[in-house]
């Protein structure tokens, strides 16, 4: 899925990045089955959505790969990126 994000005025971390980058990639999102999992042990930076998994943690974390990769790397619990690709619309998601 593609996710166009336009900032609304206000303190965010797109905001903040949109003002000090300007436009451009701000993350890439990846659906994961077990967010403890992390791409070269990169730390949580940030969450989002307020959501919980099942087990109680953050649905929606951020990494810290900014640096790296000049964008950040978003993990999404299955069961929130189906739910949202369910409630999109997406003719190829499960029932």
């Amino acid at each position: 899925m593609l996710e166009p994000l336009q900032p609304g005025q206000g303190k965010s971390t797109p905001r903040q990045s949109l003002d000090s980058r300007g436009p451009g990639l701000f993350h890439l999102g990846f659906i994961c089955d077990d967010m403890s999992v992390r791409p070269l042990g990169a730390d949580i930076c940030f969450q989002s959505c307020g959501r919980l998994t099942a087990d109680g943690g953050p649905a929606v974390i951020h990494l810290d790969t900014l640096a790296a990769l000049g964008y950040f790397v978003e993990l999404s619990d299955r069961s929130l990126a189906e739910e949202l690709i369910r409630w999109m619309g997406d003719p190829a998601s499960p029932d």
